[in-house]
């Protein structure tokens, strides 16, 4: 219980930890470091979002991107220049 509440004082979601490596759709997942310059949530087509602590740089341009998570499991970017994509 203790971790949990950690995650979610951290802004991370609890199923990630800080060890894991993840390759997602055309986005390479840097663990373990939690830009303070992303915002802690994003909306996208109506849903809100929360920042998982994963950022990553999107394969297809090197844009820096941050994950983020709705409470129903849907899964987006957002890139440092704001733009917002699906996982």
């Amino acid at each position: 219980m203790a971790a949990t509440v950690k995650q979610a004082l951290c802004g991370l979601s609890p199923q990630y930890n800080l060890f894991n490596l993840r390759v997602r759709n055309d986005a390479a997942v840097e663990v373990g470091r939690d830009d303070a310059s992303y915002p802690m949530s994003v909306k996208h087509k109506g849903k809100e979002f929360w920042k998982t602590g994963k950022i990553g740089k999107r394969i297809k341009d090197g844009k820096e991107a941050a994950e983020y998570e709705s409470s129903d499991d849907w899964r987006v970017w957002r890139t440092s220049d704001g733009e917002v994509y699906e996982d």
